[in-house]
């Protein structure tokens, strides 16, 4: 089980009630999870990293019938996360 704490971004994995892992996310990872949720055909696959930065995601095409590799940058943008330059 998968369930949110009463903080923003902290997170714990549980099994029949027993607290298994709790962990913290950025802002930044929080929201993308968020966005996530709220496409349903824009969900992330994979999340690529590069010494500890986000650098790319797969994720699904609109259609659902297929990947494709977006920058992290980009899809933090379209997501809002981060501000347009």
């Amino acid at each position: 089980m998968f369930s949110l704490s009463k903080r923003p971004g902290v997170y714990r994995v549980q099994r029949k009630g027993v607290n298994l892992i709790t962990y913290e996310l950025t802002p930044l990872q929080a929201g993308l999870i968020e966005w996530g949720k709220k496409h349903p055909y824009g969900r992330i696959k994979e999340l690529r990293f590069q010494d500890g930065v986000p650098i790319e995601a797969v994720v699904y095409t609109e259609d659902g019938t297929g990947t494709e590799l977006v920058r992290f940058d980009k899809l933090a943008r379209q997501a809002g996360l981060l501000k347009t330059e």
